[in-house]
């Protein structure tokens, strides 16, 4: 396969003060790799990349690296799964004269029915890099999927572990309500570790469509993520379609 990327996006990074900063990150990024189909297994991905970030006037990072992606997909259905397990590893390496990094992200989702009508869902996300990878690899996309109770940037870091798990009921077969409860159990923020980090949660309802399914969450959280004895605060998303 061949692909190329050029996306523009606004990205969020902890700075040394804990506060969270915006990038407008303007990402070009060049492709070639083989796709190996394991059976019915899923498939392992492996590709060569260039890539050039932009982050500012001054702030321009230009790469070459390697990237391995295994995909392991085991779920009954990818928009509405019941039963089954999704486990994807991404791992990549840069060898170069002034960013050397290395990069890797595993997470897993894993489903299992009762009577129907009623899913558990446990997942874990786990993601380690070091200080010289560029920005977009250290900032973490959060979200009602994974992270509810944090702002979508919450969570950028070199190192997070985090895992969770959720009761859905299943009504009248078009409707799912959701009950979601995440924990990030370790984040590394500015060389410093955090191991000891609140519980958050969300309540929400998914809903089948012919644009995919659409999501509405109320999640709940505090106000510092990192500190349980803050203030807790509202947060809402909503999202319809999924990315494949």
């Amino acid at each position: 396969f061949f692909r190329v990327t050029n996306r523009i996006q606004e990205l969020g990074i902890l700075d040394n003060n804990n506060v969270i900063s915006y990038f407008n990150h303007d990402f070009k990024n060049y492709t070639y790799g083989l796709i190996i189909p394991l059976n019915e297994f899923g498939s392992l991905s492996l590709s060569s990349n260039k890539s050039e970030s932009i982050y500012s006037i001054t702030d321009n990072i230009k790469t070459t690296f390697s990237q391995v992606i295994l995909d392991s997909d085991q779920l009954d259905d990818l928009s509405h799964p019941k039963n089954g397990y999704k486990m994807t590893v991404n791992y990549i390496y840069n060898i170069d004269n002034k960013k050397d990094y290395k990069y890797i992200n595993f997470n897993v989702d894993y489903y299992k029915s009762y009577n129907f009508n009623h899913t558990i869902r446990f997942f874990s996300n786990y993601k380690k890099t070091n200080d010289t990878a560029p920005i977009h690899l250290q900032s973490y996309y959060g979200g009602f999927e994974w992270t509810s109770g944090y702002e979508e940037f919450s969570l950028s870091s070199t190192k997070l572990l985090l895992f969770g798990i959720e009761y859905q009921y299943h009504y009248k077969n078009s409707t799912t309500i959701r009950i979601l409860l995440n924990k990030a159990s370790q984040i590394k923020l500015n060389n410093y570790d955090i191991k000891t980090l609140p519980i958050n949660y969300g309540f929400g309802i998914k809903i089948k469509s012919i644009v995919g399914p659409i999501n509405f969450m109320w999640g709940r959280g505090y106000k510092d993520p990192f500190n349980s004895h803050s203030k807790k605060r509202n947060i809402f998303y909503f999202n319809f379609g999924m990315k494949l």
